[in-house]
């Protein structure tokens, strides 16, 4: 039958029991008060966590991590101890403070968390670093995706400037010059003439820099503007 209890970090208060623990369960005979010490220089150092599993008042289970930063790697946790008490184990309480270890280790920017010995400890180191692994390489794709649509966002605003530019050089010309058509147009797609007499058309298609083909604005007409004398063009709906 599983059992209900949290997952904390410790208190000073807590040695007892984490005494009884390295006692009984991982079979430490080593001094009270000296274990006490020790257990609160490690809550008064912000490099190391112990976090404890408690039930009905009592603390069932704990994990104690400390820093492990080397130059030849990324940084990572070292699990220096982590035990259940005899009397409640498989409740899931060694799965739990995993948990919450890697939770710690992500959040101080560790990529994976060392086990010391143990081949069932070293399994989970694997699957810990594999985990972290997999997530940076996601967040790295996500990143450059992100860069991307900022690129893509300042080009937008940087040719919409541009072409705000050519437009009012194109306002204010008296002579319609090659140079300046070069501003705003990128190119002109002419299609053969269909039709005869007043029926007559030709379809033509402008791209203009910065923004390619503008569409028809209205779009159920077609928009008929007349150029000169018997010459109208029309602008097609999308």
């Amino acid at each position: 039958m599983s059992i209900n209890f949290i997952v904390r970090k410790a208190v000073i208060s807590d040695a007892e029991d984490i005494y009884y623990i390295n006692k009984t369960s991982l079979g430490y005979e080593y001094d009270f008060e000296k274990q006490k010490l020790k257990i609160e220089a490690v809550l008064n150092d912000e490099t190391q966590v112990i976090f404890v599993a408690e039930t009905e008042n009592k603390v069932v289970g704990y994990i104690h991590l400390v820093n492990y930063d080397v130059i030849y790697a990324d940084n990572f946790k070292n699990c220096l101890g982590l035990a259940v008490d005899n009397d409640y184990k498989r409740n899931g309480i060694g799965s739990a403070l995993l948990k919450q270890a890697e939770i710690w280790a992500k959040e101080n920017g560790a990529v994976g968390i060392r086990f010391c010995s143990g081949a069932e400890r070293v399994n989970a180191h694997m699957q810990l670093s594999q985990k972290y692994e997999a997530e940076r390489d996601e967040l790295k794709v996500k990143i450059k995706q992100y860069r991307d649509k900022l690129a893509e966002t300042e080009n937008l605003r940087t040719s919409k400037e541009q072409f705000t530019t050519a437009v009012r050089k194109f306002m204010q010309m008296e002579t319609l010059t090659p140079a300046l058509l070069n501003e705003l147009v990128e190119k002109i797609e002419v299609y053969s003439i269909e039709g005869k007499g007043k029926n007559r058309t030709q379809r033509i298609i402008i791209h203009y820099r910065f923004f390619g083909v503008i569409e028809n604005p209205v779009k159920d007409e077609n928009v008929v503007l007349e150029a000169r004398q018997g010459v109208a063009v029309e602008y097609l709906t999308a």
